[in-house]
């Protein structure tokens, strides 16, 4: 007879590193799960279930499609209508989820495992996100600006961070007048750094906003914070007595589906230009 697994998505298929960081923003999947899952689909027969705390179902579907994920139902097993179930858990017999416990049959020092329990995540990373917030906003990604991508990728390795996701993007200024503000870059990211997301930029064609401030190829770039609203985002900001610089978004990505719209505010005031994030 064919077996069921429920699968959690967040901290199991996508990675995670950088906590919720809002409905849609995704990370990169964990090396393997595609050929885990597939061989356990095609192979093995196994049903599939994705089971998620997430509402953007649609989106999580689009991720899956897009890496190439196998899954047969998100947050659904047709067995629960059947039978005439609760729809709230689907039915399985294996969850895979980086949160659970096992219970052992006994209740005896289960009180004291679910105390110290941690996720895999939490054990390994801590906190997901820095600590230092500004304008009510806990910083999500730290830039760099690098004049050659591979090299520093290459060198990063050598120090024993060799995990790098590689991209290129073209942007330009969201209301189409600045021609200046529309720019190529090479990015890399790194989630296994520091308990942020870590990227490298490399100016490939044209000038970004803060390279005039950081006046050469190379330094500090940005720290960038996601919003939920980049309305209220920005009057936070600007309430602390910052100012906005340029507001883009993305043209297109080698590798991301999606494209994202930038607000640079100049907090310069602070040593670095605040960038505030959302996915479009």
């Amino acid at each position: 007879m064919a077996k069921t697994i429920a699968v959690d998505f967040d901290g199991v298929i996508n990675q995670y590193r950088n906590g919720f960081a809002g409905k849609g923003v995704f990370e990169e999947p964990f090396k393997d799960a595609r050929e885990s899952l597939t061989r356990l689909r095609d192979d093995h027969g196994w049903t599939i279930i994705i089971n998620t705390c997430r509402s953007e179902t649609d989106q999580v579907a689009s991720y899956l499609d897009y890496h190439g994920i196998p899954y047969d139902e998100i947050n659904h097993n047709p067995t629960n209508t059947k039978l005439g179930l609760s729809l709230a858990k689907p039915v399985a017999d294996v969850y895979l989820d980086d949160r659970a416990l096992q219970f052992g049959g006994s209740w005896k020092g289960v009180v004291e495992r679910v105390l110290g329990h941690r996720s895999w995540l939490k054990a390994q990373y801590g906190n997901p996100s820095l600590s230092m917030e500004v304008c009510g906003y806990r910083v999500d990604q730290m830039a760099l600006y690098v004049p050659d991508l591979d090299e520093a990728i290459r060198a990063y390795s050598r120090a024993g961070h060799p995990q790098w996701i590689v991209d290129t993007v073209v942007a330009k200024d969201k209301s189409g007048e600045d021609k200046a503000l529309q720019f190529t870059v090479n990015l890399g990211f790194n989630y296994t750094m520091f308990p942020c997301e870590f990227e490298l930029l490399e100016l490939v064609e044209g000038e970004t906003v803060q390279l005039p401030l950081v006046g050469r190829d190379w330094g500090m770039s940005h720290f960038g914070f996601h919003v939920d609203d980049m309305d209220v985002g920005i009057a936070q900001f600007e309430e602390g007595g910052f100012e906005l610089m340029a507001h883009v978004q993305t043209v297109s990505h080698s590798k991301c589906p999606y494209l994202y719209e930038y607000v640079y505010m100049d907090t310069s005031d602070l040593g670095f230009i605040a960038k505030l994030i959302k996915r479009i």
